[in-house]
């Protein structure tokens, strides 16, 4: 909700929508009881076309599709086709069997992502799997979650990351309600939006699974994928050999919410932004400690990041001139830092370009040029890196207008929203976010805002799919679950992870201190264990740590 792999983001649902989706042990994350007519709904059993699956060769991979019902609990009411990817085990005399790989989001296409899953993976795993990626309902070509307007419809604009001044928070809210009825209207492209819950989603890998004739899914999932594969364990438990999540969120968090915080908008009660800011100031802590000779700013770096934030507080930052220059705004350079803090080996970058910013902000109205050009370098530089590990988490982008952009039609990719608005109890009212923005950032400021308005469409958002799953997230699956966490992840916070540990009492926790989204193949003893996990079945008989491989300051001699 980073890496190469994955982001969450958060998401979200209206609580009117409680009553539609059932939790797995009769009640929902506050305790109350849920109707038997709504359990049985989302319990529902039915498996897609069992025929089995013809691949083809794609871009080194195989791929292939597969015909689903759009609602599993009402298969005459039509159907849809999932894409699906495959790398096929390099050792087929010695498969153990199909590994499902999600890299988060929600909305990034897994299919896409595949080779990228297959190059964290050890030799030993690429041997004896096959590794499966499947689209996500709304994702890569898979009836895409998109709402279009009509050419020349005018539409409003947004020229922030998050709102800050009353005049941007309406102006969000009214772009909120322009995405909602504009995604109301077009009656062409809607139709998958009220099923595209993690749900529907986890019963499409049944599919899969079934359609290939597989007894049980091996599954690894980052970051929102922890939610699918913690969403699969409780759907199919007596299908699942070995699941492992890394970079976890709490699934009760993500869909309903535990009794203190099922009124607040889900991007405020998962905590990313309390990760955000303790992966920021963890690091800053640690180059005050590791000095001089691994981190250069080491003597500033803490009042930089105060003044920093004053400075954009009061304005913009201007860099450069002309069509090169830029205007930083507080919500543009959260936004940044935030980005830049998912791979843990730019996080230094991150250091040295608040340092920069800093002295072009307490410089006076006219900083030396060799300065300023440092750093517009600096920000440069994560930006780019930023941009990197978006092009591999992003689900879609629409494509740019053409020349004449008055006939243009509006368009709305909903590959996240269709999401998070299906999966999670919500506030109807928008002005929650309002307060809910407020309530985060005392705690972690810019970062609060940041994450909680991500999902403030969801307020009104209309659809609703009867396949979300609700509960207690606690029912035991064959083969246990494998947890995965950095301490200091800025997306998915290690307390996400314990609070699933503490769910899953057939599960265990691998701890790595340290930086970065999700752990992936930052430490060499983190992946012996998650491979010995996947090539035995058997989870560690304990919780352990592990260090990353490397340091989060190299030497810079």
């Amino acid at each position: 909700m980073g890496v190469a792999l994955g982001v969450v983001l958060a998401g979200i649902v209206p609580a009117a929508t409680a009553q539609a989706a059932g939790g797995v042990d009769g009640k929902d994350s506050t305790g109350q009881a849920i109707p038997a007519a709504t359990q049985g709904a989302v319990a529902g059993q039915v498996v897609a076309n069992t025929k089995g699956i013809e691949w083809t060769r794609c871009g080194g991979m195989q791929c292939a599709t597969l015909t689903v019902p759009l609602d599993y609990a009402n298969p005459a009411g039509g159907t849809m086709e999932l894409t699906v990817s495959r790398r096929p085990a390099d050792n087929p005399k010695q498969r153990i069997g199909v590994l499902v790989t999600n890299p988060g989001g929600p909305g990034v296409p897994a299919s896409f992502t595949l080779p990228l899953f297959a190059q964290t993976l050890s030799r030993d795993i690429r041997a004896r799997f096959d590794l499966i990626g499947i689209n996500p309902r709304g994702t890569g070509m898979d009836m895409m979650a998109m709402c279009i307007g009509k050419p020349g419809q005018p539409a409003p604009e947004i020229d922030f990351m998050f709102p800050i001044t009353p005049a941007q928070v309406q102006a969000q809210l009214a772009a909120d309600a322009f995405t909602v009825a504009l995604c109301k209207a077009d009656t062409e492209n809607n139709r998958i939006l009220g099923h595209m819950s993690t749900g529907d989603s986890a019963r499409d890998i049944d599919a899969v699974r079934a359609a290939m004739g597989e007894k049980a899914v091996n599954f690894y999932g980052v970051s929102y994928g922890s939610v699918l594969g913690a969403t699969y364990t409780q759907l199919f438990p007596d299908r699942t050999r070995a699941v492992i999540v890394d970079g976890a969120l709490d699934p009760v968090a993500w869909t309903g919410g535990r009794r203190d915080t099922v009124n607040q908008p889900m991007t405020a009660r998962l905590g990313s932004h309390l990760g955000g800011q303790k992966a920021l100031m963890s690091a800053i802590a640690e180059c005050e400690r590791v000095g001089a000779r691994f981190c250069a700013e080491h003597q500033t770096i803490r009042k930089d990041w105060t003044e920093l934030v004053r400075q954009l507080r009061k304005k913009p930052i201007e860099l450069g001139d002309g069509t090169d220059g830029l205007a930083l705004t507080f919500d543009s350079v959260i936004a940044m830092i935030n980005g830049g803090l998912y791979d843990y080996e730019g996080v230094p970058d991150v250091l040295g370009m608040i340092h920069l910013l800093n002295q072009v902000a307490t410089a006076g109205p006219n900083p030396p040029a060799a300065v300023e050009a440092r750093a517009q370098r600096a920000y440069t530089k994560v930006e780019r890196r930023d941009a990197a590990n978006r092009k591999n988490r992003i689900g879609y982008d629409p494509p740019a207008p053409p020349d004449d952009e008055e006939q243009w039609p509006p368009m709305y990719a909903a590959s996240f929203t269709g999401v998070v608005c299906d999966d999670g109890k919500q506030p109807s009212d928008p002005q929650a976010w309002v307060r809910a923005a407020k309530a985060a950032d005392k705690a972690a400021p810019g970062f609060g805002s940041l994450w909680t308005w991500t999902s403030s469409v969801c307020a009104k958002w209309p659809f609703h799919s009867p396949g979300a799953l609700r509960g207690a997230f606690n029912k035991p699956s064959k083969g246990g679950m494998l947890i995965l966490n950095t301490t200091n992840d800025p997306a998915t916070p290690y307390a996400g992870a314990i609070a699933l540990r503490n769910t899953r009492q057939d599960s265990r926790l691998i701890t790595v201190p340290g930086w970065g989204h999700a752990v992936l193949d930052t430490s060499g003893c983190a992946s012996t264990i998650r491979d010995r996990y996947l090539l035995t079945g058997r989870l560690p008989v304990i919780d352990q740590h592990c260090r990353q491989d490397h340091a989060l300051f190299p030497r810079l001699d």
